[in-house]
C-alpha cells in the first residue's frame, strides 16, 4: 500500500489501520484501493470505515486554534 500508492503515513495496530491524507477525495481514493488490494489477498475490510479531520492548517502553514466554549457555573 505504502509503496505502491505512496500513502506518507499507514499505521496498523492488530486488525486496525490508520492513513493519512491531504484531502477527503485522496482519503476516499485510498479507503477503495485499499478494499481492492485486501480483496485480492482473501481478506475482507468491514463496511464502518470513517473519515475525520485531525487538523487544520492556513496556507502558511500556521495551525487555525478552535475555540472552546466552556459552560458557565454558578458560584456557590
Amino acid at each position: 500500500m505504502k509503496e505502491k500508492y505512496r500513502v506518507k503515513c499507514l499505521h496498523r495496530y492488530c486488525d486496525d489501520n490508520v492513513m493519512l491524507a491531504r484531502s477527503k477525495a485522496e482519503a476516499l481514493f485510498l479507503i477503495r484501493a485499499y478494499e481492492r488490494e485486501s480483496a485480492k489477498v482473501g481478506l475482507v475490510v468491514k463496511a464502518n470505515s470513517c473519515i475525520a479531520p485531525i487538523g487544520t492548517e492556513t496556507k502558511n502553514g500556521n495551525k487555525k486554534h478552535r475555540k472552546r466554549k466552556r459552560s458557565k457555573r454558578k458560584k456557590d
